[in-house]
């Protein structure tokens, strides 16, 4: 049975430069807290997708996820950016997200 993906108004997409980062674990801002992290990701129509955080900025939930278009699954083969981007994005409009 699929995992139900909580709503988010807002989400943080990763990218090259930001990937690597953990973020909120290595940064101290008191408005940040991590509420859940779901290492195995979502299903989506194009496949099981990249681990997402879901935050708690200034009061509000947040997804967070690290690159917006190529990760490894589960340490297999590398997922071809154009079906990454599309997992990505079926969460956010899953979890009504409308500011990425």
């Amino acid at each position: 049975m699929p995992i139900p993906i909580p709503s988010a108004k807002y989400a943080l997409i990763g990218g090259s430069g930001t990937w690597g980062a953990r973020f909120p674990e290595d940064i101290e801002l008191a408005d940040v807290e991590l509420v859940q992290v779901y290492r195995d990701g979502f299903e989506t129509p194009y496949g099981q997708s990249a681990p997402f955080k879901l935050l708690r900025i200034g009061g509000q939930p947040v997804w967070r996820v690290a690159m917006h278009g190529m990760f490894m699954d589960n340490g297999g083969p590398l997922i071809a950016p154009w079906i990454a981007a599309k997992q990505v994005a079926h969460v956010l409009e899953q979890a009504g997200v409308q500011w990425a």
